[in-house]
């Protein structure tokens, strides 16, 4: 019946049946979830795994109590119906729970899902990234030990959804989740399945892949959504779909180009949905900037304030590249605006952090945005060795997103160079840069950019001939 009541939408039902069965088996759940509560009771959860090794971690004692395993299993339950029904907080609180459970009667299956949690918490809300990505990988190992196979997808949404992107390449992230997606729905539970596809999508576009086949792949989770009434997932699969028909095909988007001034006023009721406003701005700050809207990106950045769940730090550090690349871009033709130099310095210093733990996924960014910080300073100050250090920088950008195999990024990274190199005169070397972006966003799958190219290549090639 809960799990019923949670895959048609009903979390707070589900919720407040589950609190009533817990109570009867002796267990208080606090209706609402203050800060202090929950900073002690992870404070105590941590003291225990800051204390014991991986390999003790790994072959923890197991529970021989059914009353505590049934306990585990429906705080389990609970802490999922918490997030979308309550509050991520209260989620933490009482996964936290679950574990204090687990470390004193015995470990059990349930407790890699309660761990994952905890782990997710470490990376997003305390920013403890190394010790998050530590627990994670003991959860896949209890998997393993428990053989699991039906809480795979669970533990891969927080692990590879959450936590891995911090350290693993994406695309391998993206993968994983997949796998998960198509696990859960061989075991009947297709709510989380969906969410594995969902985050899978997410990772597949920040890394790059096809939109043309990444957009089917959307339509077909769209349709299994449609099969099993999960109006959440079809919610945010619905966003990823939008972005991905303007990117490829302003003039065929199924949501008109006029979305983006008018903001996300005709989603009001959804956007009080917890984590769906912070979804909403990434995407229109996505759209604003590849269709060329500098001044609509930072409109949606500044609007933009992704939560402390980890999976709001991925979102935020790819919305902070845009508009840092925007931020500068606008300062460039409005040179008054000096306050677009610090949005882009504060975008340049979270990708370097980011960059030192997981370089794959973020050094092209961090590289690009330095280079565009040196053109920057080239036009309005005419620099000789700003120019030097762009083009250091626009090199290394492109090898490290050819290395991480993001097309995109590296159109990208080529297209900006190619606008530095014609700006300071140097067209033979424009010229080359914008063809081979033009390849690159090919590849990708964007006859926006393309068309945006080909432009490019005709005003330059027009200037060559002079």
């Amino acid at each position: 019946m809960n799990n019923l009541l949670f895959h048609r939408g009903q979390a707070k039902a589900a919720f407040t049946k589950c609190t009533e069965v817990l109570s009867g088996l002796g267990e208080t759940i606090p209706t609402e979830m203050d800060s202090k509560e929950l900073n002690d009771t992870m404070k105590k959860v941590m003291n225990f795994f800051t204390n014991i090794s991986d390999d003790e971690l790994l072959h923890y004692r197991e529970c021989d109590s059914r009353l505590h395993f049934y306990l585990m299993q429906f705080y389990q339950q609970l802490g999922w119906f918490a997030f979308f029904g309550q509050s991520p907080s209260m989620q933490s609180y009482l996964f936290c729970r679950s574990v204090e459970i687990a470390i004193r009667v015995g470990f059990c299956k349930y407790t890699a899902v309660s761990m994952i949690s905890v782990a997710a918490l470490l990376c997003g809300k305390f920013k403890d990234i190394s010790n998050g990505y530590r627990l994670g990988r003991i959860c896949l190992s209890l998997l393993t030990r428990f053989n699991a196979t039906s809480l795979i997808p669970t533990v891969y949404l927080g692990f590879y959804g959450m936590i891995a992107f911090n350290s693993e390449p994406i695309m391998h992230c993206a993968d994983q989740l997949h796998m998960g997606f198509q696990i859960g729905m061989s075991v009947g539970e297709p709510t989380i399945a969906l969410l594995n596809g969902l985050h899978y999508i997410q990772k597949s576009f920040v890394g790059g892949r096809n939109l043309v086949a990444l957009s089917k792949e959307i339509d077909y989770q769209l349709e299994i959504s449609e099969t099993h009434d999960d109006n959440r997932s079809k919610r945010f699969l619905g966003l990823f779909n939008e972005t991905l028909c303007q990117i490829i095909d302003k003039n065929k988007a199924r949501a008109d180009t006029t979305t983006l001034s008018e903001g996300a006023g005709a989603l009001d009721e959804e956007m009080k949905i917890e984590g769906f406003s912070e979804v909403v701005y990434f995407h229109r700050v996505i759209q604003s900037y590849w269709l060329g809207y500098a001044d609509r990106c930072h409109y949606f950045a500044q609007k933009s304030a992704p939560g402390e769940a980890a999976v709001g730090r991925l979102l935020k550090l790819i919305a902070s590249f845009y508009h840092g690349l925007a931020a500068l871009q606008i300062l460039r033709k409005k040179k008054s605006k000096v306050e677009m130099k610090e949005i882009a310095r504060a975008s340049l210093k979270a990708l370097t952090a980011a960059s030192d733990l997981s370089p794959i996924n973020f050094k092209n960014k961090a590289e690009l945005l330095e280079a565009e910080l040196h053109r920057t300073e080239v036009v309005l100050r005419g620099n000789e060795e700003e120019k030097m250090h762009a083009r250091k920088m626009y090199a290394k950008s492109v090898c490290s997103a050819e290395a991480a195999k993001f097309d995109h990024e590296k159109a990208l990274a080529l297209e900006l160079a190619a606008h530095f190199y014609e700006e300071n005169g140097e067209l033979s070397n424009a010229l080359r840069n914008f063809s081979e972006a033009k390849l690159h966003y090919t590849l990708w799958g964007s006859k926006v950019r393309v068309a945006q190219i080909e432009v490019a290549i005709a005003r330059t090639e027009t200037r060559l001939t002079r």
